[in-house]
């Protein structure tokens, strides 16, 4: 019973913190591809967030296509690479990312984004307004990608 009590503490507390809409935007400890600080300004409007390999391929793609100017969209895009090997990452994965003509923050360890919203295989959308989440979606395709960069 005692251990009943003490893991249901625990699941509760876990959902406190997870990020949903309304919730405040934690200050981030992230840095680029290029090893730089990256900050969620106050004047941010969207987080880009992916987590597995496939939607963030998908993400890439458009971007890098279509040439989306991130930051004057005041958009931020964050990955959790922690997944990955660090061998693989180092030598592979941000050398390759910084061919991008965008900034992408890289959660290495996974400990920053481990509590935020997340599909598999989808690119979570988080909208904000003064720094809180007003909406969060999911998605999937190149075209829906798309479409919602076009929107913005």
């Amino acid at each position: 019973m005692k251990l009943i009590s003490i893991v249901s503490v625990l699941l509760l507390s876990l959902q406190v913190f997870a990020l949903e809409v309304g919730s405040a935007i934690p200050e981030l400890k992230l840095n680029d591809q290029f090893e730089k600080p990256i900050k969620v300004a106050a004047d941010t409007k969207v987080l880009i967030f992916v987590a597995d390999k496939k939607p963030s391929k998908t993400l890439s793609d458009y971007l890098t296509e279509s040439k989306y100017d991130l930051t004057a969209k005041k958009v931020v895009y964050i990955s959790d690479i922690s997944k990955m090997p660090s061998m693989i990452s180092s030598m592979f994965a941000k050398p390759a990312m910084k061919k991008y003509h965008y900034n992408v923050a890289l959660d290495e360890a996974g400990d920053e984004t481990k509590s935020w919203p997340r599909q598999t295989d989808k690119v979570t959308i988080m909208t904000l307004k003064n720094q809180k989440i007003s909406q969060v979606q999911y998605l999937q395709t190149k075209e829906e990608i798309e479409k919602f960069f076009k929107a913005l």
